[in-house]
């Protein structure tokens, strides 16, 4: 018998993913077409409802590196069967929607634009590719060079943090001169401040 302190029962985990990947195949069957009916658009919301509440039912119950995933996945995928389900209401016509599973991966039609077509047949030069190319390897250099100093800059720079708090270093820099901060200090405080 479980009791209440037992509820959610613990599930394996590969159980807990085939409860958590079903209702979502359940709901890509179910919106081949625009719902018509009521019951259509309410089993389609209870599923919503327990895609949503499965991680949060389920928090605590399973490591975060395997329930953070299925929770990111559980909101991003409800919210998009909401949007779907938004469009499906104020649709005016039924050919206007198109199933759900096709909405997964391409949100919207992206407008013809003749310029980018005619971008795209314009033949592009021997000069203008290795131009690019010379280019986008001189950044690449670039990046890697400043990446280098700043890491050997911040390896061999290591501030000697003091083990007074910094109301006492102030209250000794005040009272006996000794000063409380140097730059690199003030820099690792200020990368610690700015730092979410």
């Amino acid at each position: 018998m479980i009791s209440i302190q037992d509820f959610p029962p613990k599930l394996p985990f590969q159980t807990f993913r085939i409860a958590f990947v079903i209702p979502y195949f359940v709901f890509i069957a179910f919106s081949l077409e625009p719902p018509k009916t009521k019951l259509r658009y309410f089993s389609l919301i209870v599923i919503i409802i327990y895609l949503l509440a499965l991680p949060l039912v389920y928090r605590g119950e399973y490591e975060e590196i395997e329930i953070s995933p299925i929770a990111a996945l559980a909101f991003g995928w409800s919210f998009k069967m909401m949007i779907w389900l938004k469009r499906c209401l104020y649709a005016e016509k039924e050919k206007q929607i198109g199933p759900f599973y096709l909405t997964m991966f391409f949100w919207r039609t992206l407008p013809n634009d003749d310029t980018k077509v005619k971008k795209k047949d314009s033949k592009l030069t021997i000069r203008e590719i290795n131009l690019n190319i010379i280019q986008r390897v001189a950044l690449v250099f670039l990046k890697w060079g400043l990446f280098e100093m700043c890491y050997r800059w911040l390896t061999y720079n290591v501030p000697d943090i003091p083990e007074e708090s910094y109301p006492v270093r102030i209250f000794n820099w005040v009272t006996k001169g000794i000063p409380a901060l140097n730059q690199f200090l003030l820099l690792y405080y200020a990368v610690d401040f700015l730092s979410p």
